[in-house]
């Protein structure tokens, strides 16, 4: 079986977090194995055209939790 990861949004906008307190109830659910956050932030380089998205969070956490599934969509030829 594949690695994969399941990102939670807030129903209003990608920019509206969840609030923080949720990752436990989160935690609690069957197969979850880790739990992180970010905030997603649009910039822009040079121009409209040189969009550059962004993530803040805990760097190393991120890493962890995305890592696998971003592995398994390489190994299928996904960019």
């Amino acid at each position: 079986m594949a690695p994969t990861a399941l990102v939670t949004t807030s129903r209003l906008s990608i920019t509206q977090s969840l609030p923080v307190r949720l990752q436990e109830q989160i935690r609690t659910v069957s197969g979850v194995k880790d739990v992180t956050y970010a905030m997603w932030f649009g910039g822009i380089y040079q121009g409209p055209e040189e969009f550059l998205p962004q993530l803040l969070g805990r760097a190393q956490l991120l890493r962890r939790v995305l890592q696998p599934a971003a592995a398994a969509g390489a190994a299928q030829g996904l960019p």
